[in-house]
This record gives C-alpha cells, structure tokens and sequence, in this order.
C-alpha cells in the first residue's frame, strides 16, 4: 500500500476468502499505523486513512432499505474524496442491494469514478463485469483473484491470491449440495403447512436466482423424478420446489 494510483478488484467464488482477505488488510493497516506488529511477513504501507463499505445494514428506525444505507454510505466516501482526504479504500460487493443489471452497471461507473480521485483501494466482487475497468485504467487498476476446484465432489480451496480474474464460480455447486440434503426430510411433507414455510424460506433466500441456472441442476439432483416442461424465463429458486411437488 505504497501508491494513491493502486486500485486492485478482487473476484472469487463464494467462501473462498475474498472478505477475509479485505478485513485482514484494514486491520494489518490499522495495526501499522498505531506503530504496531503486523499479521504479515512483510507489510509496506502509506499512511492513509481507512474507509470501509463491508457491513451495511437497513434500519427500520431510520426508514432506511438496504439499499438506501449502502448509498449513503458511498456519498460519504466520495465527498471525503472530494475534500482531498487521501484514503485507502475497502469495498465488499457493493450496490448488493439492488438488481444485477443496475448493480453491474452502477457498480462500474462508480470504480470508473472513484480511480479519478487520489486513493489506494480493494474491491471484492462478484460481478467478473467490472474486471473490464482494468483495460481502461491498465495503470491504476488490476484484477486478483481467489480460486477454487471441484476435487471428489468436494469443495477445495487454497486461500492463495492469484493474478488475472477468476473463473470457477460455486453458487450452483453450493445450492445443489444443499438441495441434496434437504429434499429427502421435505418431500414427506409437501401437503403439510411445514412444506410451505420450508418454501418460503428456500425462495426468501435464493429467490433472485436465474431458473435458467437451475435446469440442468433439477435434471442431475432429481433424474428419478418425472420430467416437466418450463419455459426459461427468469424467475426464483423457489419455482424450482413448486415443480419438485408434482
């Protein structure tokens, strides 16, 4: 962390280390500038100021979405900039809040800003679209990421940071596993209250997902059961149970 024309965006799939790596950094930071020892075998810093966006909440009390607070959040860091304060920034997959389309979009004209300014930063991301900035700021921007391989039918990870953008994602591995485990205990009792509140909860947490995604995992996870006809559209996880009732 030696430059104010350092902006590093890091991809990777799910539990593969990306928020670990970005808490590790702010806290190796802080602990440097308070003249302390370092997590770190070797650790060259700028003294900056931190600016997070990690752990963003709603608030009823407040009238505020998600959404809302996370954008606040980020005004906050920009009018810091524009004051001329020189700030290591650290970003975990902002604009979560909103559609994947307007996040993409949203997500790539704000780093497309932010490298305007004087800073130092990381970003973890899903989005590998945003990994394009790289090509339009070769001196400011570069892309890291943490891998991950399929071994046994088992998840490895070796939390190493590499260089480049990744390209093994996990959700779909990560949703099948869970579906394995969880279809024998619900099946008995899909006319059951119990199935419907297993439902509601199963769409609450992965309704946002393409079923165009899920159609080749239905066929592998349930290919005892009998075929159905959907059309491809973009709908919830939770359409994918409704069929399984059939």
């Amino acid at each position: 962390i030696d430059s104010l024309q350092s902006f590093t965006i890091i991809t990777g799939a799910n539990m593969a280390g990306k928020s670990t790596f970005l808490r590790a950094v702010g806290v190796n930071l802080i602990l440097a500038m308070a003249g302390s020892k370092v997590c770190a075998s070797s650790f060259i810093f700028k003294p900056l100021k931190l600016y997070s966006s990690m752990r963003t909440a709603d608030s009823l009390s407040e009238n505020e979405s998600y959404f809302y607070a996370e954008l606040k959040r980020l005004e906050v860091l920009i009018q810091k900039l524009k004051k001329g304060d020189q700030l290591f920034v650290i970003l975990d997959e902002i604009l979560k809040g909103t559609n994947s389309k307007d996040k993409a979009e949203g997500s790539k004209k704000f780093v497309d800003q932010l490298v305007k300014f004087q800073l130092a930063g990381i970003i973890a991301t899903h989005d590998l679209s945003l990994c394009s900035l790289a090509q339009n700021h070769p001196q400011k921007i570069s892309n890291n990421y943490f891998d991950v391989e399929i071994i046994n039918d088992e998840l490895v990870f070796d939390y190493k940071l590499k260089e480049g953008v990744c390209s093994n994602m996990n959700a779909a591995y990560l949703m099948k596993k869970i579906i394995q485990k969880l279809f024998p205990y619900i099946k008995p009792f899909k006319n059951h209250v119990v199935w419907n509140i297993v439902y509601n909860i199963l769409y609450a947490l992965f309704g946002t997902l393409s079923f165009v995604t899920l159609i080749p995992m239905m066929k592998v996870l349930f290919d005892q059961t009998e075929r159905v006809t959907v059309e491809p559209v973009y709908t919830g996880i939770g359409n994918l149970f409704k069929y399984l009732e059939q």
